[in-house]
């Protein structure tokens, strides 16, 4: 990312390209969704452009798999990782982020699995910052995603939008943490084992 040249446009009094590209798979959103979504950003006049993806399953581990991305440009990553973010744009960046929780949250698309077997998942969400990759938790209650969406947003440093890392939500913890691609990964497959162990023995 060039901080240099953003420092040197805010120095210029370029204005700064407040813009969030929404890449998302087609009958998630629909086209009053994208116009509300635009006009809640409007206010701090950030530019939305609405991208449509080709409907697809999923089969994978989800975290790493998003049917829904929203990226933001240069400008706005630096303006969060850096502290000189509004209270104005943070109150429109959270408002922004609890109309997708509420558009998303019952909606459920189709996992495949080995066999052919099939089942009915929350989509993921990344929220992009720089390298940093934001999974929104879309299956928990409103208060606990508010709660999160304050933190992750406190947890932001400049140093950290340049790794690539995954944001998550440890539900056991009640607190975020960040993982490397293949830290998720061992993370993920870890967990199923214990699970399937746990109910063998159970079977057993």
């Amino acid at each position: 990312m060039n901080y240099c040249k953003i420092l040197i446009n805010a120095r210029d009094g370029i204005q700064m390209k407040k813009e969030i590209l929404l890449s998302y798979l087609e009958n998630l959103f629909t086209e009053s969704d994208i116009i509300e979504l635009k006009e809640c950003l409007h206010q701090d006049d950030i530019v939305l452009e609405g991208k449509k993806q080709k409907p697809l399953y999923l089969n994978g581990i989800e975290e790493l798999f998003s049917q829904i991305q929203i990226i933001l440009s240069p400008e706005l990553v630096y303006a969060i990782s850096t502290g000189i973010c509004t209270n104005g744009m943070y109150d429109v960046l959270k408002e922004f982020l609890i109309k997708i929780y509420f558009k998303i949250k019952n909606v459920l698309i189709t996992k495949m699995h080995s066999g052919g077997k099939s089942e009915k998942v929350s989509p993921t969400i990344h929220f992009i910052i720089g390298e940093t990759k934001v999974v929104l938790p879309t299956d928990m209650d409103e208060e606990k995603y508010k709660y999160f969406v304050d933190k992750f947003f406190e947890s932001i440093k400049s140093e950290g939008v340049e790794k690539k890392e995954y944001c998550i939500w440890n539900e056991g913890k009640g607190e975020i943490e960040y993982y490397s691609k293949q830290e998720i990964v061992r993370k993920i497959y870890l967990e199923r084992n214990n699970k399937e162990e746990t109910k063998w023995q159970n079977y057993h």
